[in-house]
């Protein structure tokens, strides 16, 4: 195999080492988007464009996303637990209908509605804890 460096070679180190030299200054110059030494820094930055068959995670105002090809931002946030739909309160009022009171009610119906509704709320605040999008 000829020696294709042969008249040149001490030429050729000197243009590589000036090559390295101004990559690392390229480098240098250019702050770091990402740090891990105590978890993830993700510095805000534009949403791109993705290619096909890619996805980008990054951050962006302040917030954690992902997007895709079809360019669509999802926002990465903990989902909160679902929680049952009322169905019939006890007093057997369905959801959509409002019951007036005569003259002589059921107090104790009246209770376990409310009670029904404290249950069901209180299921909600506790979903929406537990995916921190509320403080304890």
């Amino acid at each position: 195999m000829p020696d294709v460096y042969a008249s040149n070679l001490a030429s050729r180190v000197e243009q590589l080492e000036r090559e390295v030299d101004q990559l690392k200054a390229l480098l240098g110059t250019r702050p770091a988007l990402t740090a891990a030494s105590q978890g993830w820094l993700l510095t805000n930055q534009a949403v791109p464009d993705v290619d096909v068959g890619q996805v980008h995670i990054g951050a962006n105002s302040g917030e954690f996303f992902a997007v895709g090809s079809s360019g669509v931002v999802r926002r990465l946030y903990p989902q909160a637990a679902t929680v049952a739909a009322f169905t019939t309160l006890p007093s057997g009022t369905p959801d959509n209908v409002i019951a007036t009171l005569g003259g002589t009610y059921d107090g104790s119906a009246i209770n376990g509605n409310f009670l029904d509704v404290a249950t069901k709320i209180n299921a909600i605040l506790t979903s929406l804890k537990n995916a921190d999008h509320m403080n304890s």
